[in-house]
């Protein structure tokens, strides 16, 4: 292998693939990064066996042949390069490569590239089309109801599903949920969907962010495909039945209270602060034409805000983890914004004021 790339394109293909390059080291082939040289490009790829890139780069190949070099300290030396310059790859004997950029010549110790595991084939397949910009937002405003706990692995990813012209994607950690649904189709995409990784789906959101302004999705028994201008993409699914979520969302609360969701954000992060901790407890009253908001932490003190509000019903009172309220109000762009409840134990139903293609359900906690 023998090829000529520019520094920024190297930078750049490299930078995507950092993210799945294994860490850990337990197979010492997944810390390596597969460099294939073929026709005019140099294609870049990475995988921890749960998720795998691809991404493509225009180079001058004058040699064609392929070679496996750690992921971290590649990018580590390319990164020190100067911009825009040319860099020169050239594969030597034992799996050693050799790289040059004007005057700086390094060379770095490589695996065979005949141990790197094979990708699934992202031909053949279904594609179907989201915009990138619409799967980027659905991706920010369910990712993080996703569960971290590795004990509840049916909640360690998103759920997709069709609905009618529409994909829903939900997340839960089983103290709120959170459903969003936009236009768009998946390939392959059943009455029952797939389960994502939230490792899976972060990576597409980066993906759409650096460099793809469409995603094309496809989905196989046991991944999700994504398939792009320079860049392919799998994960694999994650094994479990995601609970019947719909019916935890309800169909409509008795109390309905109309908020401008700015106001209502900085209320809960000012009384916050006094709560404190992974899991700030604030109580939320309502009453005519105004929300409180108050919080008391033995250790720290009291605090007090409110915020007008449209509500002309009974006064009513509820415990809630204000970073459950925070987090969907963060993501939101929408100025007014209403939520549902039916009494002081019921679910919490935020959503925007007009239409129901955004909900977040929030579980009541009790305070002492």
């Amino acid at each position: 292998m023998k090829i000529e790339i520019k520094s920024d394109e190297l930078l750049k293909g490299l930078g995507l693939v950092q993210g799945i390059v294994e860490r850990r080291n337990t197979m010492p082939i997944l810390s390596h990064v597969l460099i294939q040289a073929e026709k005019s490009i140099c294609l870049l790829s990475a995988t921890d066996l749960e998720v795998g890139i691809n991404v493509s780069c225009p180079a001058q190949v004058a040699e064609k042949g392929k070679a496996a070099v750690p992921g971290r300290k590649l990018y580590e030396i390319v990164k020190e390069l100067p911009s825009g310059m040319i860099v020169q790859i050239k594969e030597e004997k034992n799996f050693w490569i050799e790289l040059q950029c004007m005057k700086s010549k390094f060379r770095i110790s490589g695996l065979d590239p005949a141990d790197f595991p094979t990708f699934p084939s992202f031909e053949g397949e279904e594609y179907g089309l989201i915009d990138g910009e619409s799967f980027h937002d659905m991706i920010e405003k369910t990712i993080y109801a996703v569960s971290q706990d590795e004990m509840r692995k049916n909640l360690n990813g998103v759920y997709v599903e069709p609905i009618e012209n529409n994909i829903r994607m939900v997340g839960t950690d089983g103290h709120r949920l959170v459903c969003v649904d936009k236009k768009g189709t998946i390939g392959g995409l059943g009455k029952k969907g797939p389960l994502v990784s939230r490792k899976g789906i972060l990576e597409i959101k980066k993906i759409i962010e650096e460099c793809e302004k469409e995603a094309h999705l496809a989905l196989t028994e046991k991944s999700l495909l994504m398939k792009g201008e320079t860049v392919s993409f799998f994960t694999r699914l994650v094994e479990g039945e995601f609970p019947e979520y719909s019916a935890i969302i309800p169909k409509e609360g008795k109390k309905k209270i109309t908020v401008k969701r700015t106001e209502l954000l900085t209320s809960l992060r000012r009384v916050a602060v006094i709560a404190g901790g992974k899991s700030p407890a604030v109580k939320i009253s309502l009453a005519k034409g105004v929300i409180r908001i108050s919080s008391i932490n033995p250790e720290v003190g009291e605090a007090q805000d409110e915020v007008p509000a449209e509500y002309g019903e009974e006064e009513i009172s509820l415990g809630i983890n204000a970073r459950y309220l925070i987090e969907p109000l963060s993501v939101l762009e929408e100025d007014d914004i209403l939520i549902e409840l039916s009494d002081e134990s019921s679910p919490l139903l935020l959503r925007k004021k007009e239409g129901r293609d955004y909900i977040s359900v929030i579980m009541p906690m009790r305070l002492e």
